[in-house]
């Protein structure tokens, strides 16, 4: 039986034993490529297999290889943008961690003890925290979570060259269209096969698709800047010429960023979002306060005068880390009534604040990850807008 027939014979087991991923399955192209320096990759729409290294598997490894593949795909790890400065053993190790706390059948593939990092966390906050533990490392020393050889069945998964694991993550890009695409599968799928109902979960959280931060900053720019019109005569009236005078607009939009300094938060987490509402938000406004809370809002001057200013961040101290509560936070949003919009990076864990009626601030909720966001999306949703910031 040739290599292509073996795997989609079992592939098209999938579709009594597995409907999920038949269906994604059904949705890509497979391919031959004996040039490429892995078994398996996936990404730019197709899976494409080595078939000299595949014809070397057991029937049982070839299964297994399929699955954790499918899994990946799933979870959309190949069509995610890749996360910026990561090397592809680090995006590899990081996919690797993601998933294998929810299948216990994963042969030789890494795991978060290896790491010494939690369980529980997303791929990209992995990939990350792998990035920098290779940074650290002495180029001399073994590197941390160093994969070992395949064994001689060829059922270890783990790939033992750097160029098997750039070979691996090569056609990983960025493919929202592919994204939605496998969303809409996910959630209009009405049975879930054998998979363990861990596994299930997070299929599920992946059928919620990702929401761009990107456009939710932009569009709560958009919808927060105002501007004061004043008259001039160095300008003509569009109407009726120099006849009258024209108009030139000056903005006035003044912005408030509440940064959660609990404990549970970190320096890096803070220091990330701080330079991307810089970016986001350096033109247009007029004044970005940067305030600090954890279970009360800090209003110490070191605390205050945060500024961000025109290209330039000031630097940041976090300042308390205790436990966290919102409310004051939107008290005094609602006493400072000169901000147009409010932005809370948070993880979201403390009670619901109340919004008073009389509060006029547009507010969004930014998190530093998927797995905080969705947890607390639906009530916090509710009282502005949402995103996170990977």
């Amino acid at each position: 039986m040739t290599v292509e027939k073996r795997i989609r014979g079992i592939c098209d087991e999938w579709f009594l034993t597995e409907p999920i991923f038949y269906s994604v399955y059904c949705s890509l192209q497979l391919r031959s490529n004996p040039k490429m320096e892995c078994r398996i990759r996936s990404g730019e729409r197709r899976i494409e297999y080595n078939p000299t290294m595949i014809k070397a598997l057991s029937d049982n490894a070839l299964k297994s290889t399929l699955y954790i593949e499918m899994i990946r795909i799933v979870l959309k790890h190949p069509y995610l943008r890749k996360p910026k400065g990561a090397s592809p053993s680090a995006i590899l190790a990081g996919s690797d961690c993601a998933i294998s706390q929810y299948y216990t059948y994963l042969p030789g593939i890494h795991t978060p003890k290896e790491f010494n990092l939690p369980n529980g966390k997303s791929y990209e906050w992995y990939v990350r925290m792998i990035a920098e533990q290779q940074k650290q490392e002495n180029t001399e020393n073994t590197p941390a979570g160093k994969q070992q050889s395949t064994t001689g069945d060829g059922s270890d998964e783990q790939l033992t060259t750097e160029d098997e694991k750039a070979s691996y993550v090569e056609l990983w890009a960025q493919d929202e269209t592919l994204q939605a695409d496998i969303s809409s599968l996910l959630n209009n799928s009405q049975m879930w096969g054998s998979s363990s109902a861990s596994l299930k979960g997070i299929i599920k959280d992946a059928g919620k698709g990702r929401i761009d931060y990107r456009k939710v900053l932009s569009g709560f720019r958009a919808s927060v800047l105002s501007e004061r019109r004043k008259l001039t005569r160095m300008r003509p009236s569009r109407r009726f010429g120099f006849k009258q005078m024209g108009s030139v607009y000056d903005f006035t939009t003044q912005l408030l960023v509440a940064v959660d300094v609990s404990g549970s938060v970190s320096d890096e987490d803070i220091s990330n979002f701080l330079h991307v509402i810089d970016r986001f938000f350096k033109y247009g406004i007029t004044r970005c306060d940067v305030i600090q809370f954890d279970t009360d809002v800090n209003t110490q001057p070191e605390g205050l005068k945060c500024v961000l200013k025109k290209k330039k961040l000031n630097s940041f101290e976090a300042i308390g880390r205790g436990g966290t509560n919102f409310q004051p936070v939107i008290d005094y949003a609602t006493t400072h009534t000169n901000y147009d919009g409010l932005l809370i990076f948070t993880d979201g864990g403390a009670p619901t604040p109340t919004i008073p009626s009389s509060m006029r601030t547009k507010i969004v909720w930014v998190f530093y990850n998927d797995d905080d966001m969705y947890k607390h999306i639906d009530r916090l949703g509710q009282l502005g807008r949402i995103c996170c910031i990977q």
